[in-house]
């Protein structure tokens, strides 16, 4: 796993719901591999984004990041906005083709003969821009939609469509004739002939990034006189449409961290319907949730090519603590905690040991660190005492007097002997009255 720039930190702070109940709440550091790592890297890849500056119509190159190399030469471009309705998909001039996806494609020429005043023949090319530079010795997969232009209700076929990438836009001296002595980087096999006028072909393969790979040429480099072509010639000129132009990787980010309750989403960013993905726990979806330290890798098969790619998620610094629910004890008694060892620990009132004596009602907090980790939590403790006797030992009352018996300052559930549970009771007669009070520390009666 090489490690790479793209990353994100975040920080995500839990609401301390319900902390009168003993909730404890917990602060979390979480790093997580930034988004991008493995999306398409070419600029506008279905031609979508229209070029502001230019109108759309025949000559013009008008989609956004695309352009040509080749002096005099263009790509025509297919879009539901062109001013002329010939160039507005599906009903083209001499031919009916939906985009792929969205709402454009482009159409370049790939072959012909006698163009201009020329006996030899031709072809053109369009020119793609990546978002970044491909990373030295990253293996990355490329794929181009094709589908082959009806001309005059006939068509001819040739095997030679592919992709060259260069470091900087560079410029074709020779108008008509694409020839850079190069097999380009990315070739659709001698052949396959790519006949389909109806449906949308693929041409994918491998590419292993030397480090300056910036820009692309989509065309024909069959050198002069031998691009391979069906037997017959049905027509004077081979148009291509293209669209859907994709390069990127596999790449679940650099190594990282994790802390107790942290989640890490790994994803694999391949928006391909056809990719089969495997990840280590044995799941195939398009991410994979992470809550504690591993090695995790995915695997992706698409067009026959598989991608790996493995991400280290460290635990030095992963550990878990719990203070008690906030409680009440009895007077004389304590509460004894017990925490992990390995975490350095902050006590509100600056102590720094594991262990901890509470003897007194109030509020205790602690904070752990360790590594990049961090948690806190806090408990409430409240000491009570036994019931004490609340009630006078006699009162003297006067014939046709009443007293109001009031225990309300009891700490505890109430019972009188009546089996009322109020905190007053109002007494006109003479006789002998109780209440039984009950709390966590007793149960006495007082007459």
């Amino acid at each position: 796993m090489k490690p790479s720039p793209h990353f994100l930190w975040c920080r995500i702070n839990l609401l301390e719901l319900f902390k009168e109940r003993g909730v404890i709440p917990l602060l979390f550091l979480c790093l997580l591999p930034g988004w991008g790592l493995s999306q398409n890297l070419v600029l506008n890849p279905g031609f979508e984004e229209e070029d502001p500056n230019r109108p759309i119509f025949y000559w013009d190159r008008g989609a956004k990041y695309w352009t040509v190399s080749t002096p005099g030469r263009s790509y025509q471009y297919y879009s539901d906005s062109a001013i002329d309705p010939g160039y507005r998909p599906p009903h083209l001039h001499g031919a009916f083709q939906y985009p792929r996806t969205g709402r454009a494609f482009v159409n370049v020429l790939m072959l012909g003969f006698n163009c201009g005043n020329r006996n030899h023949e031709c072809r053109s090319e369009v020119t793609g821009e990546l978002k970044d530079t491909l990373q030295k010795d990253m293996l990355y997969h490329v794929r181009m939609h094709v589908n082959l232009k009806v001309i005059s209700n006939s068509s001819n076929a040739i095997s030679d469509v592919g992709l060259q990438f260069y470091k900087e836009h560079i410029f074709l001296r020779d108008t008509y004739l694409i020839d850079l002595n190069s097999l380009p980087h990315i070739a659709n096999p001698p052949d396959n002939y790519l006949d389909d006028t109806a449906g949308w072909m693929t041409v994918s393969g491998l590419h292993r990034a030397e480090g300056w790979e910036k820009v692309f040429i989509i065309s024909n480099f069959a050198k002069a006189g031998m691009t391979n072509h069906l037997p017959i010639l049905l027509v004077p000129q081979i148009y291509y449409h293209f669209d859907d132009i994709s390069v990127q990787t596999l790449q679940l980010g650099p190594d990282t961290s994790i802390c107790h309750g942290d989640q890490i989403v790994l994803r694999h960013y391949f928006n391909f319907d056809d990719a089969v993905i495997l990840w280590s726990d044995g799941s195939t979806g398009d991410s994979l949730v992470v809550d504690s330290p591993g090695t995790y890798w995915c695997n992706v098969t698409i067009d026959g090519h598989t991608f790996t790619d493995s991400i280290v998620v460290d635990g030095s610094g992963y550990f878990s603590f719990q203070l008690p629910q906030d409680t009440v004890l009895c007077h004389g008694s304590n509460l004894n905690i017990t925490l992990p060892d390995g975490p350095d620990y902050m006590w509100q009132d600056g102590q720094t040991e594991p262990d901890y004596v509470i003897s007194q009602s109030g509020r205790y907090s602690v904070t752990a660190t360790q590594g990049s980790c961090k948690a806190s939590g806090e408990v409430f403790v409240r000491f009570e005492a036994e019931p004490q006797n609340i009630l006078p030992d006699s009162i003297l009352l006067c014939t046709g007097q009443s007293v109001t018996l009031n225990v309300g300052h009891a700490d505890g559930s109430l019972l009188w002997d009546n089996g009322s549970t109020g905190k007053e009771r109002q007494v006109s007669t003479g006789g002998t009255y109780s209440v039984t009070i009950t709390n966590a520390c007793g149960l006495p009666m007082k007459p």
